[in-house]
């Protein structure tokens, strides 16, 4: 009998949040108190090194819903938001290929988003193509703001420069048990 198995499979968790408006009214109120900095290493304006900040309580009780459907899907229970930042990309900026750390999963959520004008964070496979050894690339479709990605922390993940006059604005998190 000749068959063929997938031995590994790296989940992409796509929600569309809901209650969108309130939470991205939530979402900005964080943004606006916070301290953006431009990362030159990372080609972004960002708070992630900001100590003063601490808002992972706040994103743990606007993302219940859609933390509890994550865990729904992969059945793992518990999740924790264990850090939180807010990353902002004008016209040419871009965020350099990174992951979040060996363990747990993180999130993206897309705030200020244009679907004509933006493109989504871009993954990197973390094997090659069995063929040729080429990297293998996946873009996710039909995100739009108010869109949430969850997927393994480990993941090497980017964003390609933003293109527009519009702000490409996103909330990224982990979670940990």
């Amino acid at each position: 009998m000749n068959y063929m198995v997938n031995m590994f499979s790296i989940p992409l968790i796509h929600i569309k949040i809901d209650e969108w408006e309130f939470k991205k009214k939530e979402i900005i109120k964080l943004f606006s108190s916070s301290n953006l900095k431009i990362d030159k290493l990372e080609k972004v304006k960002s708070d992630f090194f900001d100590k003063k900040k601490n808002y992972n309580n706040k994103i743990q009780k606007i993302f219940s819903n859609e933390i509890k459907s994550l865990e729904e899907v992969v059945n793992i229970k518990n999740f924790i938001v264990s850090n939180s930042w807010i990353e902002s990309a004008d016209r040419s900026m871009f965020h350099q290929i990174h992951n979040h750390g060996a363990l747990g999963y993180s999130a993206v959520c897309f705030i200020n988003y244009d679907e004509t004008q933006h493109t989504p964070t871009q993954f990197i496979s973390p094997f090659n193509d069995f063929i040729n050894g080429s990297i293998l690339s996946y873009s996710p479709e039909q995100i739009s703001e108010g869109s949430i990605l969850f997927f393994p922390s480990i993941i090497h993940h980017y964003t390609i420069p933003n293109e527009s006059d519009i702000e490409r604005i996103i909330l990224s998190f982990n979670l940990s048990q």
